[in-house]
């Protein structure tokens, strides 16, 4: 911390970092012979997906058909699109979406999670008018927020092999962690997890239903869901970057972590210390910790008794996903702390088309 020209925020990711992150990951997926892919929300940068992909995750995760459209013109073929809000009006537009990828870009794939038969009927309709066929990957219930419950996938996936223009791509299934004892347990649970989706998928290929991808959903554990046999492939979204969050919970260090924020203190008392980076912090954290926002570059808190005004701190956000939909812009360093280049985010919401 020093004192000095009021030039901030200024949101930096290290490139050394970045590559040794990228490459971590991806070498252990591939030690434990199970395909990567990276759910981009945990970075919402096409430089990013890039180096994965060269890195060898099969592809990515995205949540809307714009982002998508940006991720296949930067050459990601293999997508999916993860948690859709299948509205009625939407349901064309993944379908148009799948039909004007396969005339662009033959060899893309494009696969939309669902989680109830209305998804399948609709889409099924809507495939079929575009003249497109659709991959569907089953998103299974470990939690209150999302997917299928796991009694009902049998029932979701004769209906997926019966229904026109559509066609089974696998099983998927995430839990979210909701507290600091879901923190400590992760890896059991993610095992857990693992286990009824390999199960749940042999089910069906026991009824004559090809379902070749069990794929496992989030970053906390997520190497004990690789090492699950049965399990092909693994999903993951913010080990790119890391934040503090995973950082003090022991799933990464603080060495590990490729993002931080350069901030000024414009107000120390009190034991609470204001930046000119706090709205852009804003919302950055994770449920099991819903008061840390950010951390000192070590992992200590920022304490007014530590700090004055017109000092400048780095920190680290606490929660990736929410700071990147904040909209910063990167500051991409090399070792020796110069910017080599420039990053934006793709914030693309769906378009009403």
């Amino acid at each position: 911390m020093n004192a000095g020209r009021r030039d901030t925020p200024v949101v930096r990711i290290s490139q050394p970092r970045l590559d040794t992150n990228v490459r971590h990951i991806q070498h252990e997926a591939t030690l434990r012979g199970v395909a990567l892919r990276v759910h981009t929300k945990g970075h919402r940068t096409i430089p990013i997906a890039k180096l994965q992909a060269q890195a060898g995750a099969v592809g990515i995760i995205t949540q809307t058909t714009t982002e998508s459209a940006a991720y296949l013109d930067a050459g990601i073929r293999d997508i999916v699109i993860a948690r859709p809000r299948l509205d009625q009006w939407r349901l064309p537009v993944f379908a148009r979406f799948a039909a004007e990828s396969a005339a662009r870009e033959p060899e893309s794939q494009i696969t939309v999670q669902v989680s109830n038969e209305d998804d399948v009927t609709g889409l099924s309709a809507e495939a079929t008018a575009a003249g497109a066929e659709l991959d569907l990957r089953i998103d299974v219930s470990f939690g209150p927020d999302r997917g299928i419950n796991p009694a009902s996938v049998r029932a979701l996936a004769e209906r997926i092999a019966d229904a026109k223009a559509v066609r089974l791509d696998g099983i998927t299934g995430y839990t979210s962690l909701h507290s600091p004892d879901d923190l400590k347990h992760r890896e059991p649970r993610v095992r857990e997890i693992a286990s009824e989706l390999v199960g749940l998928a042999q089910m069906i290929r026991d009824d004559g239903i090809a379902c070749p991808t069990v794929a496992v959903n989030g970053t906390p554990g997520i190497l004990a869901a690789a090492e699950t046999p049965g399990v092909t492939e693994i999903c993951t979204g913010a080990t790119a970057l890391y934040d503090a969050g995973f950082a003090s919970a022991g799933v990464c260090d603080f060495g590990d972590v490729a993002i931080s924020v350069r901030a000024t203190v414009v107000r120390a008392h009190g034991g609470r210390v204001e930046t000119d980076a706090d709205e852009l912090l804003t919302g950055a954290s994770h449920e099991w910790a819903p008061d840390l926002v950010a951390t000192m570059a070590d992992g200590r808190a920022l304490d007014s008794a530590d700090v004055r005004e017109g000092d400048i701190v780095e920190l680290i956000p606490a929660h990736i996903c929410p700071f990147i939909l904040n909209g910063p812009e990167f500051h991409v360093i090399d070792a020796d702390g110069d910017t080599v280049a420039h990053w934006a985010p793709a914030l693309l919401p769906e378009a009403r088309h």
